[in-house]
């Protein structure tokens, strides 16, 4: 179904914010130097808080990091608490709030919110910025 999407990026992104799957544009937006295919191997497919934390470029792709990592950082404390038993979203949760001190400071702000769509101001190297819809 992405890739009848053909005009603007699209990556789609489970519950955990996982990348479930991207198309062309998707994976050169977020993820360039990931395999195209790591989304298809569940063990190894890409986690947007993991990238946005522990990646440096992926810093610089949102036109408002802190903004946006807040947003995460709401979004999985959300998810957390609605599926406490769930390792494969605790398990990186708490190695980010062992990794990194924003993670852990935006963690402890106590700010919990559902995150069903928004608009994202990106910068791409190769794009000049825009406006991406996305929708979880």
């Amino acid at each position: 179904m992405l890739d009848f999407i053909t005009d603007r990026p699209a990556v789609l992104l489970g519950r955990r914010n996982g990348v479930l799957a991207w198309h062309r544009l998707g994976h050169a937006l977020v993820a360039p130097f990931l395999p195209f295919s790591a989304p298809r191997v569940p063990a190894s497919r890409p986690s947007l808080p993991k990238l946005l934390f522990l990646v440096p470029r992926m810093r610089e792709l949102f036109a408002d990091w802190a903004a946006e990592a807040a947003d995460y950082v709401a979004y999985l404390k959300m998810v957390s608490g609605k599926y406490p038993n769930d390792t494969v979203l605790t398990a990186p949760v708490g190695e980010l709030l062992r990794k990194d001190c924003s993670f852990a400071d935006f963690w402890a702000s106590g700010r919990i919110e559902e995150c069903i769509a928004g608009t994202k101001r990106m910068r791409h190297p190769k794009a000049e910025e825009r406006k991406v819809l996305l929708r979880h």
